[in-house]
């Protein structure tokens, strides 16, 4: 007769407090990005500031609080499939919005290169940043534009 080995259950409260640690976590990071953004977060904060302007232009200042609202929906929601399409469809409208800055504030320019957007947008802190500069490459190149 050999033995099962026993099965350790979850708690419920192991559970509820490694939710509250992952929340706290998410909250931080979120946090130290947004201060980041604002530029009071020194080296480190410059570093990180650069790289999400770079990616995402002005759209930058809303990706903490889009980051942990995602978070708050997969923690209250789980992880099924109609969580993820909503995120999905979230992350798609956020980066449609950084082509539509890009678009707006500089415009299609055809002898601009991927790593052009992504340089403008770091030092200037707007437009699309490199997300929004291949929209628009993307559709400038393939529709052209009005006039």
């Amino acid at each position: 007769m050999s033995r099962q080995p026993v099965q350790k259950k979850t708690e419920p409260s192991d559970l509820r407090l490694r939710g509250d640690i992952l929340f706290l976590v998410a909250l931080a990071f979120c946090v130290l990005l947004f201060i980041g953004n604002l530029g009071f977060g020194g080296v480190l904060g410059k570093a990180v500031s650069s790289v999400s302007f770079g990616l995402f232009g002005l759209m930058a200042y809303l990706l903490p609080f889009l980051l942990f609202y995602s978070f708050l929906f997969i923690l209250a929601n789980g992880t099924g499939r109609f969580t993820g399409l909503r995120l999905g469809g979230m992350g798609g409208l956020y980066v449609f919005i950084c082509g539509f800055f890009q678009l707006v504030l500089y415009g299609y320019e055809r002898e601009f290169s991927f790593t052009d957007y992504y340089t403008q947008s770091a030092l200037d802190r707007s437009g699309g940043g490199f997300c929004g500069g291949v929209l628009v490459k993307i559709f400038g190149t393939a529709f052209g534009t009005i006039g």
